[in-house]
């Protein structure tokens, strides 16, 4: 267990430098547009599968314990972390505490790990384009697990970070 938990710590930690080293070096358009994307086919629930909610003392342990949160955006070269507890704690709150189902069109946008002292504690994915709003857990193997409405305030959030970063994409362009 823990090895998997330091195993999915590591390869985030590579992913992240990866991406921070490629957008440092002045990465062309063609390599930005590949790097972070999988194939969301494999990721979308049917309409009719509902998973169930997130346990609510798991909620609370996050909002607790996690010192640390990882998002990697599967169609942008972005990733960023958080280390303040104030935003991990605003972040879980922006998840709904009822189970969902979510219609099979949504793709995920971004990719998102919760640690304390390095230990992964939950990590999922986040729909927040194209009129979806959810958060997905996912359980060890990657599978879905828990899936909760992101509340209206949580995917203006996760939209204010793509707005700020291409608008720092135009103005590096100038």
């Amino acid at each position: 267990m823990l090895v998997t938990k330091l195993k999915y710590f590591l390869y985030f930690s590579a992913l992240t430098g990866l991406l921070v080293l490629t957008i440092g070096c002045g990465a062309d358009s063609s390599s930005e547009e590949s790097i972070g994307k999988v194939d969301s086919s494999q990721l979308r629930m049917a309409e009719s599968e509902r998973t169930p909610a997130l346990p609510q003392d798991y909620f609370s342990q996050l909002k607790t314990r996690a010192d640390y949160v990882d998002y990697i955006f599967y169609d942008y070269p972005i990733s960023f972390s958080q280390t303040e507890v104030p935003g991990i704690r605003q972040v879980v709150d922006f998840i709904d505490r009822e189970s969902t189902t979510m219609p099979e069109n949504c793709t995920p946008s971004a990719m998102v790990a919760f640690l304390s002292e390095g230990e992964i504690l939950a990590e999922g994915d986040i729909y927040f384009l194209d009129g979806c709003s959810y958060f997905v857990f996912f359980d060890e193997n990657r599978t879905p697990t828990y899936s909760h409405r992101l509340s209206q305030s949580g995917a203006n959030y996760f939209n204010n970070v793509l707005k700020q970063y291409f608008e720092t994409v135009q103005q590096q362009s100038r």
